[in-house]
């Protein structure tokens, strides 16, 4: 496709410490309720630039590239979040989501750390606080997530973070539609579960 930058279309998101990234990537179904494909890359003017300069072509082949109905979607809706605001208020979450976790999720027995940005956190399970041993076992996850998962809460799994083989992550990535309300359910069920869980 051509190289264009994406300053003047759908624009580049700043980073929570306010940067601009040169490179971005967007996931599946971003925009429109989770209805329509928008995957991409924005490329900041510098990279655009850079790249026009030369042959001006990005080749790359996408299983959901260049569909028009999707981009005119996700078009209108990145208009209408600059124009009226954007649709659902995900600085605020994310900092309710990092301020809960960070309260009531951190100081639970086997919880090593609460990393992450945006909606996007992780909570890593240890053996050891103090040291952030791993668990000497394998599993521990995945019994915290089904556990979640009977509760009404998904999360990610991740094992072997530590060395390949032990080590236990949990992601919780709420969607952009999800209220305070949402969030506050999500860790008080996280609260009351975890220490039985990995006790």
């Amino acid at each position: 496709m051509g190289i264009r930058s994406m300053h003047g279309d759908l624009s580049i998101t700043k980073s929570e410490e306010g940067v601009p990234p040169d490179i971005q990537i967007r996931g599946k179904k971003m925009w429109v309720a989770d209805t329509f494909r928008f995957p991409g890359v924005s490329l900041s003017d510098n990279v655009s630039n850079a790249l026009s300069s030369r042959s001006g072509v990005i080749m790359n082949k996408c299983k959901d590239q260049a569909h028009p109905v999707d981009y005119a979607a996700a078009l209108s809706v990145d208009k209408s979040s600059k124009n009226e605001g954007p649709l659902y208020p995900t600085s605020q979450l994310a900092r309710v989501l990092e301020q809960e976790l960070k309260e009531q999720v951190l100081p639970l027995p086997h919880v090593g750390s609460v990393r992450g940005a945006g909606l996007f956190r992780r909570v890593e399970s240890v053996q050891d606080m103090q040291t952030r041993q791993p668990f000497e076992k394998l599993g521990v996850a995945t019994a915290v997530h089904d556990l979640w998962l009977e509760l009404d809460v998904q999360v990610y799994v991740y094992e072997g973070v530590a060395d390949g083989t032990l080590g236990d992550v949990t992601i919780f990535a709420p969607g952009y539609n999800c209220t305070e309300g949402n969030i506050q359910i999500m860790v008080d069920t996280v609260d009351k579960t975890i220490s039985n869980t990995l006790a």
